[in-house]
């Protein structure tokens, strides 16, 4: 309830959306567990021995770990239906596209190694289908997780993510850890009123029956997309790429360029990292068309809205930068890069701004560009065929 509700408050305050994509999930399991492990424990004794008995509390544990699972099922679900055809995603989504992608937004952990990061893309290039399918294939059989405790531990998979990706998803392999930790520490194993709860919690968290909705995970991975970021200003007027873990509890919000998902004219749909969710972005990713020529739209700003998103963003990166100063006198530069989020920023792909004073620094620049991404040498190609900056003055 705390993080959740500190998350709702502190976007209303500073005004820059807070994602919760992060712990949304993982915090429906935690307030079910809660309640009614209370529940069976403390006030279903007084009730009804049934309520009370260890079948019960069995139950509740399998509910509790399919409404996790659920979430890798209906993601694979999803990857299976976001194309013309079953198998579509598998085959036609280039997952590579990733890398140089994250390696230009500085997230990407193997970034600053330009022969690795070449390898790696080649590697994924290689083998992508192949890693496409066992990623829908392993995302469906999470149904069946709960028959063999061990097979979650499919969600190292998750670290490959993190590596070649850039998406940290650590909550989620703590999770797994624990309920893995704890079903191998039962000497009788899990009951089968366990399973078939479990089981019955996964098909029931299917989006379209509301009941609680699960993740629905699936999009496309394009090589031209627009990249959101702030650049530092200096006094003699220079510009330093800022990391997105520099704003703290806002980094993933920032690393999602949430401050600037509307539309921009003559500029690629704004969507998390290098995705999409249409069919025309896929099947022309790589060819550079111009944003024109598709259809994706997020929202079209009115002056209102702008002036509003503006207001909010100016008094947010004020205070801000305000903290970080204090911060830096405090305990010095690059504390910033030890807040755990999804999208943690590489500090040896930000080693001008890792140097700079942030006395020296007078605003901050709001860049959005649409980009054709490509990876030669290790080193990220980028074609920007539209740049849109607005400046924010902090002093």
């Amino acid at each position: 309830m705390y993080l959740s509700s500190a998350r709702h408050m502190v976007t209303a305050i500073s005004g820059l959306p807070m994602s919760t994509l992060d712990i949304r999930y993982m915090l429906d399991m935690a307030m079910y567990l809660a309640v009614f492990g209370i529940f069976v424990l403390k006030v279903a004794p007084r009730l009804h021995p049934w309520l009370a008995s260890t079948d019960r509390q069995g139950e509740i544990v399998g509910v509790g770990m399919g409404l996790h699972l659920a979430n890798y099922f209906w993601s694979g679900i999803a990857k299976v239906l976001i194309g013309p055809a079953p198998w579509y995603w598998a085959f036609e989504n280039e997952t590579y596209n990733q890398i140089p992608y994250t390696i230009e937004s500085g997230i990407l952990p193997l970034g600053h190694i330009p022969w690795l990061s070449q390898f790696a893309y080649d590697a994924l290039h290689i083998f992508n289908t192949p890693l496409n399918i066992v990623i829908v294939l392993v995302q469906l059989l999470a149904i069946l997780c709960v028959l063999k405790v061990t097979s979650i531990l499919f969600d190292l998979l998750h670290i490959g993510i993190y590596v070649f990706g850039g998406l940290f998803f650590w909550p989620w392999i703590w999770n797994n850890l624990t309920i893995w930790w704890a079903a191998r520490s039962q000497k009788q194993g899990l009951l089968l009123n366990t399973k078939v709860a479990c089981i019955s919690a996964i098909l029931l968290g299917a989006p379209v029956l509301g009941v609680n909705s699960a993740a629905w995970l699936a999009w496309f991975d394009v090589s031209d997309a627009r990249q959101i970021y702030f650049e530092a200003v200096t006094k003699d007027s220079h510009t330093v790429k800022t990391p997105s873990a520099f704003f703290t509890s806002h980094a993933y919000s920032v690393s999602h360029g949430y401050m600037g998902h509307h539309d921009v004219a003559g500029q690629y749909a704004a969507t998390q990292l290098a995705s999409s969710h249409t069919l025309e972005r896929n099947e022309k990713s790589g060819q550079c068309v111009a944003p024109s020529a598709f259809t994706e739209s997020n929202y079209t700003e009115t002056r209102e809205q702008k002036l509003d998103r503006q207001e909010n963003l100016y008094n947010f990166l004020h205070y801000h930068h305000r903290k970080m100063e204090e911060r830096e006198a405090a305990v010095g530069r690059g504390s910033w890069y030890l807040h755990a989020h999804h999208h943690p920023s590489n500090p040896f792909l930000y080693e001008e701004f890792n140097a700079l004073n942030l006395n020296d620094v007078v605003g901050y620049n709001l860049v959005m560009e649409s980009i054709c991404h490509s990876l030669k040498d290790g080193v990220v190609g980028k074609k920007v065929l539209a740049r849109a900056t607005e400046y924010y003055d902090v002093r």
